[in-house]
């Protein structure tokens, strides 16, 4: 099953070494782009916006929630609009995030734990710690085997396969259809920025490290996780869709937590 993973798509660490410099590239040209070129309010408002929902649609209901932890199951339809929505949010394959998420789960609050920051410290809340996903320094084989077969489902579906090598065409063709619509102002450069690197930036800079504090229990050692523990709600709920209470889902990562039953209600 490795060697089947490493054969039809992107391998996981090239697509977190991929990842990883955009995370620190990304926001530094934006910046550079709004201090020397331009910045407008109203633009980047609605880019917030597009990036908000690209990272609700495609992230938290798709690739987290169904996709990672298979709250339901959903038609073709569903797959292909919810990669789509998650390539361009995540900059990773479904099942590359999936196996990422899944080590998180079963590794939470230990050094085999891609994201604690009480491990991790400051890397694990500016970007994933990539070094330690799927690794083979940082897993032993028993562990990456079970970590993968837990989304063999997706590793034989032929629509996560094509995403899987695919992904990064799908992200292209969405910059090139933000720079047309830039051009179509008379600003190709400025439809990349409001409509793509913002976007990036909402996931990867704004929201991911947001979710990580929200996990303030990992670095005072609480588990079990507290059903509303204190921590859990922070000032950036808001921008976080559906993800504010995040202990609340590593005590139920079942779905039994509100917004499980809700994308539950919703697509089953």
């Amino acid at each position: 099953m490795a060697d089947k993973l490493k054969n039809d798509g992107v391998h996981p660490m090239t697509q977190l070494r991929i990842l990883a410099p955009m995370q620190i590239a990304v926001p530094i040209l934006t910046l550079a782009y709004f201090i020397f070129v331009d910045f407008n309010l109203a633009l980047f408002l609605g880019a917030m916006l597009l990036g908000y929902l690209w990272a609700a649609f495609g992230t938290v209901v798709g690739y987290h929630r169904i996709f990672c932890h298979k709250l339901v199951k959903v038609n073709n339809f569903w797959k292909i609009l919810f990669n789509i929505g998650g390539s361009i949010s995540q900059h990773l394959s479904s099942t590359v995030y999936s196996m990422s998420h899944t080590q998180h789960h079963m590794f939470t609050d230990t050094p085999k734990d891609p994201h604690s920051p009480r491990y991790r410290g400051l890397k694990a809340v500016l970007y994933y710690d990539h070094a330690h996903v799927m690794d083979k320094h940082t897993l032993t084989p028993r562990e990456k085997l079970k970590t993968m077969v837990a989304h063999k489902d997706l590793m034989k579906d032929p629509i996560h396969q094509w995403f899987g090598k695919y992904y990064l065409y799908v992200i292209a063709t969405y910059v090139a259809i933000c720079a047309g619509i830039g051009a179509m102002f008379g600003h190709p450069m400025c439809g990349i920025v409001y409509g793509y690197f913002i976007t990036f930036c909402y996931t990867h800079v704004l929201a991911q490290p947001l979710i990580i504090l929200n996990h303030l229990d990992w670095m005072k050692g609480v588990r079990p996780y507290k059903n509303n523990f204190a921590s859990n709600k922070y000032l950036g709920w808001p921008l976080i869709f559906l993800e504010h209470n995040h202990a609340d889902h590593h005590q139920y990562p079942d779905g039994r937590d509100w917004t499980g039953r809700m994308i539950k209600r919703i697509f089953a």
